[in-house]
């Protein structure tokens, strides 16, 4: 009987243990200000990508189960805030008036987070990048660690806490990031081409692939891409297209966690859709992706991208634009038509923008009895037309070249969905799409396009 009365027992508290409630992480943010009506939310890593609207109460409310200790990005406005979740925590915060968040005194974990981006935000500031990134290595790495003293000394001194192992990932990756700059920075200030030691350009800080906690901030998130594209090199007469291959082929051989190796795919696949040629070419690999993953983040992303990019598609009608010649003279599209329009879409600003000028007169020079207009197009503002006119006329640039109004507003930034400059687009003499971001001039790529258009 006792056996019996023991076992009993023993299964009662097995079905109460199994039946207990899971908990939560529950984040409430008073907002006193008036001009916060939405917050954004983000964890890629647990495909957290939300807005919130303020409630009847003045509060933004939201709750998850989570896996185990996390960060979610909360963004109000233009400001920026990492805050700590677990489950069975209660984040009670507040929104001043100014549109800031503040914290209470005993959320130890969200003060400590706040003060670690506080310090990081200062070093920021007061970086001069000619000055740090234009000394001798040795130099260098005594600079290095005379700028991070304060955030080693301040993780160090938070060793125990439950923050820890983030904020010792965030501060690993920009230092990471100072480490992987410098060598490039240094030989464009220096105009030189020292190689420098693979010791110090492959040192990773102790990041490693394979640790979820790499997508949950920024300087984490391109930490992870940066280690990884160390390992896939960029060959003369490799096209961008081959090299995002490879880069995918590398994540799918060498990366054993499914988490990390789907936001190094996303990213090489999100960057070459924006910045390198839209949804054409890449339609197999998106779909691989997408099969290969159920992160809500990554679908959301994805189908967004199809969307932007499904009327910039090769052979469909090119989207009209209009800007103006240096006499304020209207020049569309239309106009155009009957050659083919190679256009360049740059700002007097925009320091690769000008790198590529010798490359495009190049260019230019080579094709100029092909059946080709080459058009460049500026995107600075309004006020800074007579810069543009003077620039124009100082550094002697051909073809035709016009003015676009309202700058990243304008219909050809927001026709063409750009997001990045310079941008190379090619149409052809009917007025169809062959490349809505096509190879820059300096590219292996670009004369192998226009020779088709040469007599």
């Amino acid at each position: 009987m006792r056996k019996y009365s023991l076992f009993i027992i023993l299964f009662s508290i097995i079905v109460l243990s199994n039946c207990k409630q899971e908990s939560t992480f529950q984040l409430a943010i008073e907002n006193q200000s008036k001009s916060v009506s939405e917050i954004e939310l983000l964890n890629i890593l647990l495909g957290i990508d939300t807005t919130l609207s303020v409630d009847d109460n003045n509060t933004f409310n939201y709750a998850a189960t989570l896996k185990g200790p996390t960060l979610i990005d909360v963004k109000v406005g233009k400001n920026r805030h990492q805050i700590y979740a677990d489950n069975g925590v209660v984040a009670s915060l507040s929104i001043d008036s100014s549109g800031m968040i503040s914290i209470g005194e005993e959320d130890l974990n969200n003060l400590t987070l706040k003060e670690f981006t506080d310090i990081s935000n200062q070093m920021r500031m007061s970086l001069n990048p000619s000055s740090y990134y234009s000394v001798p290595l040795d130099s260098f790495k005594t600079l290095m660690n005379k700028r991070f003293h304060p955030l080693d000394s301040f993780v160090t001194a938070h060793k125990s806490d439950q923050v820890y192992t983030f904020l010792n990932n965030d501060l690993s990756a920009m230092k990471s990031s100072d480490a992987s700059i410098y060598p490039n920075y240094y030989n464009y200030l220096k105009k030189d081409s020292i190689e420098f030691p693979e010791s110090f350009t492959s040192n990773t800080y102790g990041l490693n692939l394979e640790d979820d906690n790499m997508l949950l901030t920024d300087a984490t998130r391109n930490s992870l891409a940066s280690i990884a594209s160390k390992s896939v090199s960029f060959e003369d007469g490799m096209t961008m297209d081959d090299y995002v291959k490879n880069s995918i082929a590398y994540a799918n051989e060498n990366v054993k966690n499914p988490v990390t190796r789907n936001h190094l795919i996303f990213k090489q696949l999100s960057d070459r859709i924006n910045y390198g040629g839209g949804i054409d070419g890449v339609e197999d690999e998106m779909n691989l992706f997408l099969a290969d993953t159920d992160n809500d983040y990554y679908h959301n992303k994805m189908n967004a991208m199809k969307a932007e990019w499904a009327d910039l598609r090769a052979g469909l009608n090119a989207p009209g634009f209009k800007a103006y010649d240096r006499e304020g003279e209207a020049v569309s599209l239309d106009d155009l038509k009957g050659k083919a329009v190679y256009i360049d879409v740059w700002a007097t600003w925009c320091g690769p923008c000008i790198a590529e000028i010798p490359s495009l007169k190049s260019v230019e020079k080579d094709y100029h009895d092909a059946d080709i207009t080459f058009v460049s197009v500026s995107i600075d503002e309004q006020k800074d037309t007579e810069k543009w006119k003077t620039f124009v006329k100082d550094k002697a640039l051909g073809g035709t070249q016009l003015m676009a109004e309202d700058a990243w507003k304008s219909d050809i930034a927001q026709g063409y969905n750009i997001k990045g400059i310079p941008r190379f687009i090619l149409i052809d003499k009917d007025g169809k799409i062959v490349k809505a971001d096509a190879p820059r001039p300096s590219s292996n790529e670009i004369r192998d396009l226009l020779d088709n258009y040469k007599g």
